[in-house]
């Protein structure tokens, strides 16, 4: 199963970070990537600020598991 990094950012926001591109087309479809890195001039990471409220739908449709970091 694939994971994807989450950031609080405050009670009704979180970061959603993650490096793997087929999850990355799927939230792309209903928010835009705040941030993109680059490591040697090529994307290797994602990510996007999301309602807080969406998070278990988003992991349970993209079925994946969120690792939260403190």
């Amino acid at each position: 199963m694939l994971n994807i990094e989450m950031w609080k950012l405050d009670r009704s926001s979180v970061f959603l970070y993650c490096e793997d591109y087929s999850l990355v087309k799927e939230l792309w479809k209903e928010f835009r990537a705040g941030t993109v890195y680059f490591k040697g001039g090529h994307p290797c990471g994602w990510q996007f600020l999301v309602p807080a409220r969406l998070v278990r739908i988003i992991a349970r449709k993209l079925d994946v598991e969120l690792v939260q970091i403190h």
